[in-house]
């Protein structure tokens, strides 16, 4: 059910080593998992029963289980909990509590009873795309996403490692924060990219140092 009318801040969460719970031991969960690990959150699942999977990552450690269903509590010293359960009433119960102790709430499928709702997502190294439709049409934001991936190719993940070298070059030398973001602006505008695909290292930094060093004001940098 699509949460009508709200418009929601798009925002981005630092998990990493912060308590996460996972309400249920399903394929949806364990898909919910899988993306909280990759981001370095501590994981506890609740569920009487685990995919494969889950219960692998629970003999490698990874994951925190209790072997039951969800009860009142179990949000204690969370931060974030995902509610992947089939139950409806499971899911109500734990969005309630989650408002009370001001948890943050993901009910998957319901974000007419979330406080935050996951996007459709992809990553290329540091450059993480998301769609998100408010819950209207998940479909369609999967179906953006993969559009989207196609055309951002991992050499983006390479690309934008490269430009946060460089960002951290041009702040180091130039102090003017205006003239900062003009030539971080003149450099993605050049579209350095087709260059670092083919491995024109020479090219790519005297291209790099002709848009650099054609900037007016340096503003003191030394």
């Amino acid at each position: 059910m699509a949460a009508a009318g709200r418009r929601y801040y798009p925002i981005f969460l630092d998990v990493a080593a912060r308590r996460v719970a996972v309400i249920g031991g399903g394929r949806v969960a364990e898909r919910k998992v899988r993306q909280l690990l990759a981001c370095g959150a501590r994981v506890t699942v609740i569920s009487p029963a685990l995919t494969p999977r889950l219960r692998a990552w629970r003999r490698r450690k990874k994951i925190f289980w209790k072997s039951r269903g969800y009860r009142r509590g179990d949000l204690d010293r969370m931060w974030l909990v995902v509610a992947a359960t089939d139950q409806s009433p499971v899911n109500r119960t734990v969005s309630i509590e989650a408002a009370r102790r001001k948890v943050w709430v993901n009910v998957v499928d319901d974000p007419a009873r979330s406080s935050a709702i996951a996007p459709a997502w992809f990553r290329r190294g540091p450059l993480v795309v998301a769609f998100s439709t408010g819950g209207a049409s998940p479909a369609l934001a999967r179906q953006l996403r993969l559009k989207l991936s196609r055309e951002i190719g991992r050499d983006y993940a390479a690309y934008v490692a490269f430009l946060a070298r460089v960002r951290h070059e041009v702040h180091r030398r130039v102090r003017d924060a205006a003239t900062r973001q003009k030539l971080m602006r003149r450099l993605v505008r050049a579209n350095l990219l087709p260059l670092l695909k083919r491995g024109k290292l020479g090219e790519l930094r005297r291209q790099i140092a002709r848009l650099t060093s054609s900037s007016p004001a340096r503003g003191g940098g030394g």
